[in-house]
């Protein structure tokens, strides 16, 4: 019965790891991919504020 609980636990803590190790390469996929949508909307602004300023 011993053996069993340990399984359990075992195969708890894996599940947990890897649950964790998902949730952080999702968490930061969004992340780094807004940062990649504000940059790139920043880097918009300034080209339309450089053209702006040119004309």
């Amino acid at each position: 019965m011993l053996h069993v609980r340990r399984v359990q636990q075992f195969w708890l803590a894996s599940t947990t790891a890897s649950l964790t190790s998902f949730v952080y390469v999702v968490a930061h996929t969004l992340l780094s991919h807004v940062c990649g949508v504000m940059f790139a909307v920043e880097c918009v602004e300034l080209i339309t504020a450089a053209m702006i300023l040119s004309d």
